[in-house]
């Protein structure tokens, strides 16, 4: 067993670590120093952070480095600060086996910033020759451990450091450790409750974190009063948990109580109109079909087409492959403690284990026109599974799993989904999201040289573009999904596209024609629409007494503005 210093130091820090450790006899530490070498990427910009939040510019530096120690430990811990060189920071190497060895890195992070942040409280105090944050007791501890959580979310929420700490206070009597602080920092009762009274500040009050840390008092409660104004802060905190987040200690398993959070933070907890979802949609290869099937016949052959309308026409052979796939529906929240998810497919509400048949859109690939599938409407059975909680440290969230038939590979089905929201406890508003997806069970794969040759084509098509219009949204249009998931931004990239295509049409009339009737292929949409942008046709000679469509004032005035700014 050894103890090695690596060669590199940074202003702050010495890098240390123990290559082996006595537990139950010698153990090797495999990945000691392997972490140490990660701390060195990251712990001055962490250190940085931290002393950002205590307006720390003193105390540290090559004339007084920490060292920090990689090696076995419970977890980490410190001495405190120290003037003189030997202020000393310990943290596990995190060596189970088995594990995402970038999961552990950042668990060892976690710890450096928990017990960086300690260190500071210490110079704080011995510098203002008073004591507000005790890194020996339930407020340091919390607010330890919400720089962790806060820094270096993916290691401290992992199995190693094993966050969240809050939900024993939560499940507990919810005692009062805001006007009283526990003089230890090893109860989760007392610090756990330190945790979510910092977040409550910072999240649900919106107080600045530099504001709670440089102006705190002796006590959570002091700091309340210093940061708010307003005294007893420890009520209305209670108060807000207590109806979003209720438990009843004598009857634990009742079903009026909470279910453990995932996350220290469950704040903001919001409001009416303030809480809003969002929605996103993920296709997954259902691994039991074993991703691409069989291939039906007569969907495999050779085709003439052009693979960008400005590539020449060739041969290319193609296949329709018939896919089983799991379309995932999630709703992300902000703003709820608990929310409860109930889903429609379609217009018509998804129960557990339950399907529908709607009448919709199915997108066919045409292998003789990639660019333009032939549209059917069609019933199609879909299928969902139970509606699950997929909520975690970084947020709530829920999520709806759609197939559909089995013997069903029709094309690209168009669904819209719709999620609406509502609080376990507390209210019975209900917030609702919509969004468009499309699930796919069928797909038309060329040869791979159609798609080199394509790719060629829209570089070639870009840089020509970009001559015209600084910003092109146009090469955007043709690597689009069949079609946009998400209609508003497919409208905005539309309104861009119309005003860019004016000034290419001003600038390159050829062009602008050829690339009208691909867009118009493309989007299917009126030529008459993509033209508005345009600026007017100028009159000559024999064309003069030729009717001229005059183009909106605006996007004159945008193509002009446009000429006279380009360098």
């Amino acid at each position: 067993m050894a103890l090695h210093t690596l060669p590199t130091q940074t202003d702050n820090f010495t890098y240390q670590y123990l290559d082996a450790a006595i537990v139950r006899g010698i153990i090797e530490l495999p990945h000691a120093q392997a972490r140490a070498q990660a701390l060195v990427q990251t712990c001055e910009n962490d250190f940085a952070v931290l002393r950002q939040w205590f307006g720390n510019k003193t105390g540290f530096g090559p004339q007084n480095r920490i060292t920090v120690r990689v090696q076995a430990d419970s977890l980490a811990h410190n001495n405190g600060y120290h003037a003189d060189g030997s202020t000393l920071i310990t943290v596990d190497s995190c060596e189970t086996a088995g594990t995402d060895q970038s999961v552990a890195t950042d668990a060892v992070r976690a710890l450096f910033v928990a017990e960086a942040i300690e260190v500071l409280m210490s110079y704080k105090n011995f510098k203002d020759k008073e004591v507000s944050w005790k890194p020996g007791s339930s407020d340091g501890e919390g607010l330890s451990r919400v720089a962790a959580a806060t820094l270096h979310p993916v290691g401290y929420y992992s199995p190693f450091v094993n966050g969240p700490y809050v939900n024993t206070w939560l499940t507990g009597t919810r005692g009062n450790w805001v006007a009283t602080t526990d003089n230890n920092d090893l109860t989760p009762d007392s610090y756990g409750c330190s945790i979510l009274f910092i977040y409550y500040l910072r999240d649900q009050l919106n107080k600045p974190i530099t504001d709670i840390i440089q102006r705190a008092g002796g006590t959570l409660e002091e700091t309340y009063h210093s940061v708010t104004n307003q005294t007893v802060g420890f009520k209305p905190f209670r108060e807000l948990l207590a109806k979003y987040l209720p438990f009843d200690p004598a009857n634990p398993a009742s079903p009026n109580n909470m279910t453990a959070l995932k996350t220290d933070n469950p704040f903001p907890i919001l409001e009416g109109k303030q809480r809003y979802v969002t929605l996103s949609f993920k296709e997954q290869e259902d691994p039991l079909a074993g991703g691409r099937l069989g291939v039906p016949a007569g969907n495999r052959g050779r085709v003439t087409v052009k693979p960008f309308f400005t590539c020449p026409a060739k041969s290319y052979g193609y296949t329709i492959y018939d896919r089983d796939r799991t379309l995932q529906c999630i709703a992300t929240t902000i703003g709820f403690a608990q929310p409860k998810f109930t889903w429609e497919v379609n217009g018509q509400h998804a129960s557990v284990g339950g399907s529908v048949v709607p009448t919709t859109t199915v997108l066919v690939d045409d292998p003789a026109n990639p660019d333009a599938p032939k549209s059917i409407t069609k019933a199609e059975s879909i299928y969902w599974q139970a509606e699950k909680d997929v909520s975690s440290s970084q947020g709530s969230a829920g999520e709806l799993d759609l197939k559909s038939h089995s013997a069903s590979h029709d094309g690209h089905i168009q669904l819209k989904i719709q999620v609406d929201v509502s609080e376990r406890f507390g209210t019975t508003e209900t917030v609702s999201q919509t969004g468009y997806a499309t699930l796919t069970t069928q797909e038309l794969i060329y040869d791979a040289q159609f798609y080199a040759d394509r790719e060629a084509c829209i570089d070639a098509f870009a840089k020509v573009v970009h001559k015209y219009v600084r910003v092109s949204d146009i090469p955007l249009i043709f690597t689009l999904p069949d079609p946009s998931p998400e209609i508003r931004v497919a409208m905005q990239a539309l309104r861009a596209v119309i005003e860019e295509l004016g000034v290419i049409n001003e600038r390159n009339p050829q062009l602008g024609r050829e690339l009208t009737q691909a867009l118009v292929e493309r989007l299917q949409l009126p030529e008459q629409m993509l033209l508005m942008g345009a600026a007017p046709t100028q009159t000559t000679g024999a064309q003069a007494g030729t009717s001229q469509r005059a183009a909106p004032r605006r996007a004159t005035q945008r193509a002009a503005k446009r000429k006279r700014t380009r360098p």
